[in-house]
């Protein structure tokens, strides 16, 4: 299994997100300013890799995902970082994603987050649609009454999603 390091965040996840970051706002997001948001990522790629804790890739994946996606590390871009840094451990690991249509994913969402909106479907792929509104659904406010996940029911969660949109066939 290949890890990301910080490295990896500062040559090729910062850089390309800032190349993509379509805001409004002409201030591109710098992580790198950022030391306390930092040293937190540094300690989620530590633990990553304590197979004590994490013993599956899935496991991992979805810890580094969730972990980094609902932390706020970062004064912006939290989601946007989980996303990325998700994409770059998939392909530092040749993960496929499957083939697997917006209906199957929009079923998915709806039985764990019934109260999400799920955005239009006017992504490039199925796949990017998917991840942008389970993304999107780990984050979701609702009034705390009816709020019912807490951070390892959506850690499990991802598990289960992780293993609808990948290929993996028990590589790890």
């Amino acid at each position: 299994m290949i890890y990301l390091d910080l490295d990896d965040f500062f040559i090729k996840i910062f850089p390309d997100i800032r190349e993509v970051t379509y805001d409004d706002n002409p201030k591109k997001l710098y992580y790198e300013n950022c030391k306390d948001g930092i040293s937190q990522l540094d300690c989620v790629l530590s633990l990553i890799k304590n197979d004590d804790y994490y013993p599956s890739f899935i496991k991992k994946a979805s810890y580094l995902f969730v972990t980094i996606s609902t932390g706020h590390y970062f004064p912006n871009g939290n989601k946007r970082l989980a996303l990325f840094s998700l994409a770059y451990f998939l392909a530092l690991n040749e993960c496929k994603w499957k083939d697997n249509s917006v209906e199957e994913y929009s079923v998915f969402l709806k039985k764990y987050f019934p109260n999400y909106k799920l955005s239009p479907k006017n992504f490039k792929t199925t796949t990017g649609w998917a991840l942008y509104n389970f993304n999107k659904a780990i984050n979701f406010k609702i009034p705390e009454k009816d709020f019912k996940y807490n951070f390892n029911k959506i850690k499990k969660i991802t598990e289960k999603y992780l293993k609808i949109i990948l290929d993996i066939k028990d590589k790890y």
